[in-house]
């Protein structure tokens, strides 16, 4: 009674020991009577012997311990290297295989023993593949899970596998016309130094000798992609392989807690909360990369919450069936964070004796902060770490957002649904009575679970169409859109009445009118609280030639903000919900030659920009180290009311914000009678008096005036055009 018998089968990408060979395994384990600090011996642990317990199989078919390849949280692919064509084989059901399609594979990132990359199919024949059509091929290594295919696989037993890919569920029932093509993310598991698209991905057409008796692993999931960075380009849909993207580092280590994540959340102690800092209503929004706290290393500690009054978790993801579900639930809910890793605030004396003695009480005796006083009488609030000995206790990010809130009562925390890769299932939520019955309960049990959350953002890219390929589109989204808004209204209200918060509704846009006219604006709007439109990405890496990517006017397709709040005036939304959406990082391209006005206008390839995480994307902290250091030259153009930066030497052009823009912004937020600004996104920003959250919140909030902040950028080196210098006119001016 009390001891485990444990049996250990490999992973099916793991699937052998060589002679001699050894395999080490990290694991946790959760203990009664053991010691919680310490050496632990194997005496200690183990009831018996080990390696005499120990029992080795005789030798089977690999195939015989397989495992299905499980769907894992994914990023969507960093810019592929130059693509190497090969040869499949297509099914056009329920006809016999046949030739006809070119499968071209993209090799990406690879990062802890996986790697990814885009395939893409082609129709090469004279006639549409039917619907149900499926295509084969031989991969080197197991395939993790695709985006816009669905995926089956046998291992053979040579150790490959072989792999069958159709449309994916939503487009099932759809014919590939000929010469059409479907491109899909895909992530693998491998070693990718060294290899290339040749090796790793064959066209043998499949034998059934050559599979080895073990079962068909099941369709994976449909799809699970790592969101965007940020929302589409607007002039034409973006193809998948240029959209912006943060790789996801998977964790060497996941450790798995013994029971399901459904234990009630701690108890934070209660507090009341400090008076707003908005200043008339303002509003400071910004998001939150979930994957950010891999390879970005940005965590919930870093958020200056101080500046925002909202905060929006991005993602979760929204299924067919109305299900609201975390996408990389390790960094949601279970990793653990170092103590340098946790959240913390510092009061003054002054704001420590000025706090409700319940709250102040509340901190000390909760047991999740420590208290640090200073000799000046500041005192300091830090979150504990949690340990490995509470399964199914509430960690990862949820919970130091969580920590956050109690040390910020004032800050607002949201849930971003969707996002540019997880919109894809969101038409078919909303599309039927039931559905929109299934979605709105399923988020009002999300902000049970997480009591501390209180705002939803839709970020649904975008009803009617225009976001990534093989979304659901339907021409009703937007009338459903209003439909599912109206209806959760009123469970939101429901739930405050009963717990006595307050439930706001947010909506991310898009700045272009052709998709605002597909939004429903005059139907939703009676629901929504504000909308934060994402006044970027109208010109970028999908175009061949550099252009601003957030001006504020002057543009002659009408990518700009003056369009882009237009729309809102047409349609009769009150200015004051409308909050003017900016971006922390910069569209760019390479091999841009100088031309007249220093690359603007000019001919590039966003694949030549090699980006901070991304070709043809950089973080701003890292154009603006380059400004600083003078490798760019800064330049305002003061027709289009942008800035921009340009490297001679790299012949790398790229848009840019500055403080003194964002200062310029955050004036024409307050002459307008806007309802504050967003930022996409608080990991490609820089820190202290060059942040650009903290320049837009330092003016709408009155911490500073406008020109103090604007004075804070570099200087401008050149000024393109209008009246020769920048000023803060440029942009009250427009309002």
């Amino acid at each position: 009674p009390g001891l485990y018998e444990l049996t250990l089968t490999p992973a099916s990408w793991n699937n052998s020991i060589a002679a001699g060979g050894s395999l080490s395994i990290d694991f946790n384990a959760t203990s009664v009577g053991l010691p919680n600090a310490g050496e632990i011996t194997s005496e200690l642990f183990f009831a018996a012997d080990p390696n005499a317990a120990m029992v080795s199989p005789e030798s089977e078919p690999a195939g015989d311990s397989l495992e299905l390849v499980e769907p894992v949280v994914s990023p969507q692919p960093a810019e592929p290297i130059e693509p190497e064509p090969t040869e499949a084989v297509v099914e056009q059901a329920p006809a016999e295989s046949a030739q006809g399609v070119a499968l071209q594979v993209s090799l990406g990132d690879s990062w802890s023993g996986t790697y990814s990359g885009t395939l893409e199919l082609t129709n090469t024949s004279s006639v549409a593949w039917p619907a149900g059509w499926s295509a084969s091929f031989i991969s080197a290594d197991p395939l993790k899970q695709t985006s816009n295919l669905t995926l089956e696989q046998q291992l053979l037993a040579d150790g490959s596998y072989a792999v069958t890919v159709s449309a994916a569920s939503w487009a099932a029932d759809q014919p590939l016309a000929a010469g059409a093509s479907v491109s899909s993310y895909f992530q693998a598991s491998g070693e990718l130094a060294g290899r290339s698209s040749e090796e790793l991905f064959s066209s043998s057409s499949l034998v059934s000798s050559e599979v080895a008796e073990t079962p068909a692993a099941e369709p994976t999931q449909e799809p699970v992609n790592e969101p965007i960075a940020e929302s589409a380009p607007e002039p034409t849909p973006e193809p998948a392989a240029e959209s912006s993207a943060e790789v996801i580092e998977e964790p060497a280590q996941t450790p798995v807690p013994e029971e399901p994540l459904e234990a009630p959340l701690e108890q934070m102690p209660t507090i009341e909360p400090d008076q707003p800092a908005t200043s008339d209503g303002m509003r400071v929004v910004g998001y939150f990369e979930e994957w950010g706290i891999y390879s970005r290393d940005f965590t919930v500690a870093d958020v200056q919450a101080a500046d925002l009054t909202h905060l929006n978790y991005s993602f979760f993801d929204v299924k067919a069936n109305g299900d609201v579900t975390l996408f990389d639930s390790y960094a949601a809910t279970e990793k653990r964070f170092s103590s340098d890793e946790q959240v913390s605030r510092t009061f003054s004396a002054a704001e420590w004796a000025g706090l409700e003695a319940s709250r102040r009480e509340g901190y000390g005796s909760s047991g999740d902060f420590t208290l640090t006083t200073a000799a000046d009488g500041a005192v300091t609030v830090q979150a504990v770490p949690m340990d490995w000995n509470t399964p199914g206790a509430l960690a990862g990010n949820l919970r130091q957002l969580e920590l956050l809130k109690a040390l910020n009562p004032e800050l607002n925390l949201g849930i971003a649904l969707g996002g540019w890769t997880l919109s894809d299932e969101f038409s078919l939520a909303l599309g039927d009575a039931a559905g929109r019955e299934a979605f709105t309960s399923n988020v009002i049990d999300t902000l049970e679970q997480y009591s501390f959350i209180t705002t939803v953002d839709f970020d649904w890219e975008y009803p009617g169409g225009g976001g990534a390929a093989g979304n659901a589109v339907s021409a009703d989204d937007g009338a459903n859109f209003e439909a599912t808004l109206q209806l959760l209204r009123q469970k939101l209200d429901g739930l405050g009445q009963s717990n006595g918060q307050n439930y706001e509704i947010s909506i991310a846009t898009a700045g272009g009118a052709d998709k605002l006219a597909n939004l429903n604006l005059a139907g939703i709007d009676p629901y929504v609280d504000f909308y934060n439109v994402m006044a970027y990405d109208f010109h970028g890496g999908w175009e061949s030639s550099t252009g601003h990517q957030a001006a504020m006017t002057g543009d002659a397709g009408g990518y700009d903000v003056l369009t882009a709040i237009d729309q809102f005036d047409q349609a009769g939304i009150d200015r004051s919900k409308v909050v003017l959406g900016a971006p922390a990082y910069t569209r760019a391209w390479g091999d841009v030659a100088a031309g007249d006005d220093y690359g603007y206008g000019e001919s590039g390839a966003a694949s030549s920009a090699s980006g901070s995480f991304e070709a043809g994307n950089y973080d701003y902290k890292d154009i603006l180290t380059g400004v600083q250091d003078g490798s760019y030259t800064l330049l305002w153009d003061d027709e289009a009311k942008a800035a921009y930066a340009y490297n001679a030497d790299a012949l790398i052009w790229s848009s840019m914000e500055t403080t003194a823009t964002i200062a310029g912004k955050a004036s024409y937020v307050e002459e307008a009678g806007l309802g504050g600004m967003m930022f996409w996104a608080l990991s490609n920003d820089a820190s202290g008096d060059q942040s650009l959250i903290g320049a837009a919140s330092d003016v709408l909030m009155g911490q500073a005036t406008a020109q103090q902040v604007a004075d804070r950028a570099p200087g401008f080196d050149q000024v393109i055009g209008g009246d020769g210098a920048f000023a803060l006119t440029d942009f009250t001016g427009l309002a």
